[in-house]
């Protein structure tokens, strides 16, 4: 497609755009093959990105280690540095591209390791903090994998069309479509130490455990004649197995926005108002909560912990200094804290993605909302379908679902496909 045939979207016209970073485990040996080698745009950010990791962590390319897997070898397709690592890089490499042909956000959002490039794509963090935060995550996340006691086990035939074995791990995820009050209700119980992991919609939540007991779930389901289904993950994911790394979390340094933005940035704004995934809030707004949002001063200051407190330290007789530390106080920040409760926490993808809607609506910021998943293939997007408010305000038409890539299809197709979407969508 001419490139000059999708530049020039208006800018005035009143569409919400909502960009939805996935979490890891869906990347395969030729992710992106075709999008790095005819878009320069995206091979420079993503090159970029493999050269800081290859000399500043790891010692080698996640770009050439990923091409180089044989996509039936799901161990190393799951060793959590690759998955991290190519994960970050995608998505802030797709995401340059994408504002390069004119689809900007208004809001940002991610999910469980992909709120990583959420935030740096929205200002929140800086380059090297993210890069940080993705190694150390990386790194922290591999304790919590513990290998199997039962390998002798065939489990493989309960994963279809999916070359992935449970026998190697003992924890895991599932995914069911019951609602939460069907789960606690009927299961939880008898499954005592299942937990909900993602609140994927109104109808489907996944759960996550002892991939002894996903299984006996599973397959309770199943003959109940409920979409079930184990998914190849070699951990268990925001439950509490995840508990054991919250002190070396709490102990990292990294640098995070610290002071006040707005929700309502310019488009030319560096800062993407970001939702977060584990509480539906925004980060970094006063007075945040969702039926009152407050219009403060967007800024760009970045603020690293220890040097935040080495200033507190220095100043504690400036009155100045300690109001603005009380104001900050009553930030919703991306601090240790929360770090920790993203890899804990259970994901509220149906929740947020609900507070999103009422935001938009309760300051009445137009109809038209576009959901653009950050993601090498469809993932969680079309949940959207069945989370869409059942009112006057909003219109199955006046919403606009994208994923600019498809696993099996062709990347530059796909991707200049819904580019010409959006514009459409855009005039209509």
């Amino acid at each position: 497609m001419n490139e000059n045939n999708i530049k020039g979207l208006k800018e005035n016209e009143k569409v919400n755009i909502i960009f939805i970073f996935v979490g890891q485990g869906i990347h395969w040996s030729g992710m992106s093959k075709e999008l790095y080698e005819n878009e320069i745009i995206f091979r420079n950010e993503m090159d970029r990105v493999d050269n800081w990791l290859n000399e500043k962590y790891f010692g080698y390319s996640m770009i050439e280690k990923l091409r180089n897997i044989d996509d039936k070898n799901s161990e190393e397709l799951s060793e959590q540095c690759l998955s991290h690592s190519i994960l970050f890089m995608f998505q802030i490499s797709l995401f340059k591209l994408l504002k390069h042909y004119g689809i900007k956000p208004n809001y940002n959002f991610g999910i469980s390791c992909g709120e990583i490039a959420s935030s740096y794509c929205s200002g929140l963090l800086d380059f090297e903090s993210a890069c940080y935060i993705l190694y150390n995550r990386s790194i922290l996340q591999k304790k919590t994998i513990k290998l199997s006691l039962n390998e002798n086990n065939n489990y493989n035939n309960i994963i279809d069309n999916c070359i992935y074995n449970i026998n190697k791990f003992e924890n895991g995820l599932c995914k069911i479509n019951i609602t939460e009050k069907e789960f606690n209700e009927n299961y939880l119980k008898k499954y005592k130490n299942i937990e909900i992991a993602i609140y994927c919609d109104d109808n489907s939540i996944m759960v996550g455990g002892k991939n002894s007991d996903l299984l006996k779930l599973s397959n309770e389901i199943s003959n109940a004649g409920i979409f079930a289904k184990m998914i190849p993950v070699p951990t268990s994911f925001h439950t509490s197995s995840q508990d054991i790394v919250k002190n070396e979390i709490m102990n990292l340094k990294f640098n995070y926005l610290k002071n006040p933005i707005s929700l309502f940035s310019s488009s030319n704004s560096n800062i993407v108002p970001m939702m977060s995934c584990v509480n539906c809030k925004f980060f970094n707004v006063l007075n945040n909560n969702q039926d009152n949002d407050v219009i403060v001063v967007p800024v760009n200051n970045v603020i690293s912990n220890q040097q935040n407190n080495n200033n507190n330290n220095n100043n504690n007789n400036n009155n100045n200094n300690n109001n603005n530390n009380n104001n900050n106080n009553n930030l919703f920040l991306f601090d240790n804290e929360y770090l920790f409760q993203n890899i804990r926490a259970p994901v509220k993808y149906n929740q947020s993605i609900k507070s999103l809607f009422n935001h938009i609506e309760n300051n009445n910021l137009g109809e038209k909302v576009v959901f653009v998943e950050i993601s090498p293939t469809t993932v969680l997007i079309n949940h959207i379908l069945d989370i869409i408010p059942k009112n006057d305000y909003f219109k199955n038409e006046s919403i606009l679902l994208l994923c600019p890539l498809s696993k099996g299809k062709s990347d530059t197709t796909t991707f200049f496909d819904s580019i010409e979407k959006f514009k459409n969508f855009k005039i209509i």
